[in-house]
């Protein structure tokens, strides 16, 4: 695959992929649905095998807003049930 017509990863994503390859790991994205889900399409666009998983709090504007971590904490306690 030809990669040179890609944008470059920035901070966020490359760190984010960094975590990805540390086996058994999870990231929790506190945002909307969207950065999870953009985050797995490029794994699956590279073809790139992780050893870690991706959790997203699903939150909405008047949480992202209002600094609600109530969804934070419920999706902390799902992964450890």
């Amino acid at each position: 695959m030809n990669n040179s017509f890609l944008p470059l990863p920035n901070f966020r994503m490359g760190f984010l992929w960094t975590l990805l390859n540390i086996k058994n790991s999870t990231i929790v994205e506190y945002g909307a649905i969207t950065t999870a889900h953009y985050l797995n399409f490029m794994y699956e666009k590279f073809n790139v095998d992780r050893e870690g998983e991706v959790h997203c709090c699903q939150l909405d504007e008047s949480q992202i807003i209002s600094g609600d971590i109530k969804p934070l904490k419920k999706e902390i306690l799902e992964i450890y049930d």
